[in-house]
């Protein structure tokens, strides 16, 4: 998550990157290693891309827009 918020920094960025939220979902999926093992990581994985993937097809995208900016600023700062 380190490595992509700083090469999202160099590169610019968007009101909507990904940078920031990445590194919320890494500390999801580090307690799921940790409950699980490692040998579920490829499972996890595979889970949060088909999810990303389901959400992409059904255009939820167009509901994350209705939360405020300020909620998401706040989340991802929490992670920090």
């Amino acid at each position: 998550a380190a490595v992509s918020g700083v090469a999202g920094g160099l590169m610019g960025g968007t009101t909507l990157a990904v940078t920031g939220p990445a590194a919320a979902i890494s500390l999801l999926v580090i307690g799921a290693v940790h409950e699980h093992g490692l040998e579920a990581l490829p499972l996890i994985t595979l889970g949060c891309g088909g999810l990303q993937l389901i959400s992409g097809v059904t255009r939820l995208g167009v509901a994350a827009k209705l939360v405020p900016v300020s909620v998401i600023a706040g989340f991802t700062t929490g992670v920090g």
